[in-house]
């Protein structure tokens, strides 16, 4: 009975481990993505006003810009969970 239950805390440690290092890979690429759009954003809008564009809005008020971007945060933290949720014990 003993050994079963150490074999069962070690494959448990191993889906822990497994399960964070998925999580942290993916919320590393979520960085970089983040990092390069922000660069994209601030190179844009250097041109334009450069070119003396204006940038066009969309129309939506403050507090529905914030909503939807709290919608984006959630679905993101949504799919961080069920990604590192698919990890296997090596």
């Amino acid at each position: 009975m003993r050994s079963l239950a150490r074999e069962e805390i070690r494959l448990g440690r191993e889906l822990s481990k497994a399960r964070h290092d998925r999580g942290i890979l993916l919320a590393s690429g979520l960085i970089a993505g983040g990092a390069l759009a922000g660069v994209f954003d601030g190179f844009t809008k250097m041109i334009c006003g450069y070119m003396g564009w204006k940038i066009r809005e969309a129309g939506l008020t403050e507090s529905t810009q914030n909503w939807i971007g709290m919608a984006v945060f959630l679905v993101l933290a949504c799919l961080l969970y069920l990604d590192a949720r698919r990890a296997k014990a090596q």
